[in-house]
């Protein structure tokens, strides 16, 4: 399996002109899905400020890609170091 077949969406902020921690990119993600509670939405990224903290002041959950566990301010509940950690339910 592909990390692309983990994920509903993955936008990079390249390509669609917006650049985190601007919420206009998760706005995006809500509009996508028709979600009305960004508390519905998970964010991954390895940026703790405009990944995860960007989200989680949008109200979306967050988890940080931290595969070298550099980023000890982040609870170890709220970070990743691979994606095989990722279970779907």
């Amino acid at each position: 399996m592909g990390l692309y077949e983990l994920f509903d969406m993955i936008i990079a902020s390249g390509e669609v002109g917006v650049e985190k921690p601007n919420p206009d990119i998760f706005e995006m993600v809500l509009k996508r899905y028709h979600l009305s509670d960004a508390s519905k939405m998970l964010h991954i990224g390895d940026n703790v400020q405009k990944d995860y903290r960007a989200a989680r002041h949008f109200g979306a959950s967050a988890l940080l890609f931290d595969p070298l566990s550099l980023n000890a301010e982040v609870a170890s509940t709220d970070k990743i170091t691979s994606f095989t950690e990722l279970r779907v339910e």
